[in-house]
């Protein structure tokens, strides 16, 4: 015969059996992330720990900074600062690498990027971060040396000698321009250009007699350039002004002539 009980009478628990109250969380902003934890939290103590000289909380509380905002560069840049201070070079550089691709408008780390990885002789990320960073400032004579390398290493002659015939160019000058020829003559070589290469050989020893005949040249011709720079200027703004001119030439020779 059918039980008459009903569905809700016959379940073991009755409806009206209040549910077992939610279990509160016991974590702190120290241990692991809570619905009311923050970056900007996290990132204060941080702060807090490296006025105590705590560096264990400092790393602690940054790698739970990224995780909760992984955009944020904050972090990154501390933790690599933090990891440079303490001689752990690889970590400070896969540290300073993601807040170079977060802020690609800085210069700075990029350029400290290309110059760690050369004097670690890791080509292919001279190469990376040596490119982008060509794109901010395309005539930087240290970056276009190592990226010139870089091309060298990696077999590519044809940007190699493109790099190192940019440096020669760019503005201002090289400050060791036998270098450069040397650069040059090894990316001509690698394109089997020899005559090229033998050309380009000869032009760093003489740029190499000329360093031992006269060490302050570059630094010389680098105050005449800018001399002629703030000059050329000056003129430009009394034009521009309606200023007569002649005055200016005139105490410029008398400032000539005073020397």
């Amino acid at each position: 015969m059918p039980s008459s009980r009903s569905p809700a009478t016959s379940s073991p628990r009755s409806r009206s059996t209040p549910a077992r109250p939610a279990r509160r969380s016991s974590s702190t902003p120290g241990s692991s992330p809570t619905a009311h934890d923050s970056y900007d939290l996290r990132a204060r103590l941080a702060q807090l720990a490296g006025e105590e000289g705590n560096t264990a909380e400092v790393e602690k509380q940054l790698c739970a900074a990224k995780k909760l905002d992984p955009e944020r560069s904050y972090p990154y840049q501390a933790l690599s600062a933090l990891y440079k201070k303490a001689g752990d070079t690889p970590k400070a550089l896969a540290e300073l690498e993601h807040y170079a691709f977060i802020e690609q408008m800085e210069l700075a780390p990029l350029k400290e990027l290309v110059v760690e990885y050369a004097r670690l002789s890791n080509w292919p990320k001279v190469r990376t971060y040596g490119e982008m960073a060509t794109f901010l400032n395309p005539q930087d004579s240290d970056i276009l040396m190592n990226l010139g390398h870089a091309y060298l290493e990696l077999g590519d002659g044809a940007k190699s000698l493109y790099s190192y015939d940019t440096i020669l160019v760019a503005n201002p000058p090289p400050r060791r321009p036998a270098l450069v020829h040397l650069g040059r003559a090894r990316a001509l070589v690698a394109l089997g250009k020899k005559a090229d290469a033998k050309a380009a050989d000869r032009a760093r020893d003489e740029d190499r007699a000329g360093e031992r005949r006269h060490p302050c040249a570059q630094g010389a011709a680098e105050v005449v350039r800018r001399r002629y720079a703030v000059t050329n200027t000056n003129a430009s703004a009394r034009f521009k002004s309606g200023a007569p001119m002649r005055p200016h030439v005139e105490s410029v020779r008398d400032g000539e002539a005073a020397r």
